[in-house]
C-alpha cells in the first residue's frame, strides 16, 4: 500500500472499531448494520490484498538466479574446451562462437540465455567423438542440457509472480473506492440518525472519520557504489529492483537514487560494465522513509 492508503485504512479500522464498541447503538438500524458488516468484510479484504501485494518474490528470484549460475558455469567450462578443439584445428568460426566466458554469459539477456547454451550443447554433441580426447563426454552434455531445461522453467517465474502483485494492486484499489463509497454513500448518512438519542457515538463516529496526513517523506533508496578491491566510485553502475524493474544509475560520485521507491522486500541487482553482477535479496524498503544501501562491486 501507498501512504495515503495506509493512512485511509488506519481510519477504517478506526471507524470500525468505534462501531463495534457500540454494538446496541448500531443494533436499532438494520440498513446501517448491513452496510457496516459489508464495510468490515471489505477490511478484511484489503488487509489479505495487501498481504499479498507484499509477498516477497526473493526466493522465486534467488532459485532463477541459483539456476543461472549453475547454467553459466556447466556451459562455459563445456565452452572452453570445444574453443581448445577449435584452435588445434584451426576451426576460427567454431573459436568464435565457444568464446565464452562465465561472467559473459552471466551478463546474457534472460532471453538469449538458453540459446547460446543450447548452441554450446549441440557444438558439443556434433563434434563428441573428437572431444573425447578433450575429456567432453555424453554425461556432461546431458548434464549441460538438463541445466538449460531448469533455466527456461525458471525464467518466467518472477514476470509472474510480478504480474500477480499488478493484479493485487488494480484489486485494493477497487477495495478501497468501494469502501468509501460505503462510508460517504451509507454509514454517514445514516450515522445521522442517531444524533438524538446517542449524540456522544456520532460526534465520535465523525472524529474517526477524519484521515490523518500520511507521511510526507517520498519513499527512497539511495547510497554508493563503488569497487571493492580499493573502494574507489563505480561511475555508471545500474542499480535494479528486480521485482518492479524501478532502476538508477550511478553518477561520477557512484551515487544512485531511486525516487519513489516500492515498500516491501525486494531483491536488489547491480550491474556494471567490467565487475562480476551482485545480487541482493530481501532488501527491506521502508515507507516514507530515505532508505540507504551502499554497494560493492
Amino acid at each position: 500500500m501507498n501512504a495515503k492508503q495506509e493512512a485511509k485504512l488506519n481510519m477504517y479500522r478506526a471507524t470500525e472499531k468505534h462501531v463495534d464498541d457500540n454494538a446496541a447503538v448500531i443494533a436499532t438500524n438494520l440498513a446501517f448494520q448491513t452496510a457496516f458488516n459489508k464495510f468490515k468484510t471489505n477490511i478484511v479484504a484489503i488487509t489479505n490484498t495487501a498481504q499479498l501485494k507484499g509477498v516477497a518474490l526473493t526466493g522465486i528470484t534467488a532459485d532463477k538466479t541459483s539456476s543461472k549460475q549453475t547454467l553459466c558455469q556447466l556451459a562455459a567450462d563445456i565452452a572452453g574446451v570445444i574453443y581448445a578443439y577449435a584452435s588445434a584445428n584451426s576451426n576460427n568460426t567454431l573459436k568464435q562462437e565457444m568464446d565464452l566466458s562465465v561472467s559473459k554469459l552471466l551478463r546474457t539477456r534472460d532471453n538469449e540465455l538458453a540459446p547460446r547454451c543450447q548452441n554450446i550443447h549441440d557444438k558439443g554433441t556434433a563434434n563428441l567423438a573428437a572431444l573425447a580426447d578433450y575429456g567432453i563426454t555424453a554425461a556432461m552434455l546431458t548434464n549441460l542440457q538438463t541445466a538449460i531445461t531448469n533455466y527456461s522453467a525458471e525464467t518466467p517465474k518472477p514476470r509472474t509472480a510480478l504480474s500477480g502483485r499488478k493484479t493485487a494492486n488494480a484489486n485494493l484499489a477497487t477495495l478501497f473506492k468501494e469502501n468509501d463509497a460505503i462510508l460517504h454513500d451509507q454509514l454517514d448518512k445514516l450515522a445521522e440518525l442517531f444524533k438524538t438519542d446517542n449524540p456522544d457515538f456520532v460526534k465520535t463516529y465523525e472524529s474517526t472519520r477524519i484521515i490523518v496526513d500520511p507521511i510526507k517523506t517520498t519513499t527512497q533508496l539511495k547510497g554508493t557504489v563503488t569497487k571493492k578491491s580499493d573502494g574507489t566510485f563505480i561511475k555508471g553502475a545500474t542499480i535494479t529492483i528486480v521485482e518492479t524493474g524501478a532502476n538508477a544509475v550511478t553518477n561520477s560520485k557512484g551515487e544512485y537514487s531511486i525516487k519513489p521507491a516500492p515498500i516491501g522486500e525486494f531483491t536488489i541487482r547491480v550491474t556494471a560494465n567490467g565487475f562480476q553482477d551482485l545480487e541482493m535479496d530481501e532488501i527491506d524498503i521502508k515507507l516514507g522513509e530515505i532508505n540507504k544501501l551502499n554497494l560493492s562491486l
